[in-house]
């Protein structure tokens, strides 16, 4: 544990040793309050430990893992090829998600991986999230229904994280 993180060797990926840009150790930072409380600071962070971070030491075991969480997916970013982050399984996705209750403007926009719309959430990549949908901006969508978004741009729902543009433009994000 270091001043703002304790680091964990992560179980559910494997290092790609044939990734010639990125080279990752099998460890993840993440993020904790830097306060007396050791609680995570829950502005950044979704994963938590139990024990928490203040009852650690190097070489502990602990369990990772994040809790019932209300979020809003602010991005969906498709990667055609994987994402190369030095990890197997390559990511095919990244949402992106802030916690319920946040504005874009409080997140810090640090230059990691946090980018100032929310957390970066891999949903291919082998972490054993479980999504529920509470709400979505449309009462009801069916694959094959066609949408307009926010910027006039006109979308077909292919399915969950599943947008095709009309305009024949980049994906992108999906609709706004």
């Amino acid at each position: 544990m270091t001043w703002g993180t304790v680091s964990v060797h992560w179980p559910w990926w494997e290092i790609d040793s044939a990734c010639g840009s990125v080279h990752w150790n099998g460890i993840v930072a993440l993020g904790v309050d830097t306060g007396e409380s050791g609680a995570p600071d829950v502005q950044t962070e979704l994963f938590r430990t139990e024990p928490p971070p203040h009852q650690l030491k190097a070489g502990d075991i602990c369990r990772v893992g994040v809790p019932p969480t209300v979020v809003h997916v602010t991005a969906v970013d498709h990667h055609d090829p994987p994402l190369e982050t030095g990890w197997l399984p390559c990511p095919e996705r990244t949402l992106t998600v802030l916690r319920h209750g946040l504005s874009y403007r409080e997140f810090p926009d640090d230059g990691s991986h946090r980018n100032g719309s929310g957390y970066d959430v891999y949903p291919d990549d082998g972490t054993p999230f479980a999504f529920e949908l509470l709400m979505r901006p449309y009462a009801h969508l069916a694959p094959g229904d066609d949408v307009g978004d926010a910027d006039g741009r006109a979308w077909r729902f292919d399915g969950p994280w599943e947008w095709m543009p009309f305009d024949g433009q980049p994906v992108g994000t999906g609709p706004r």
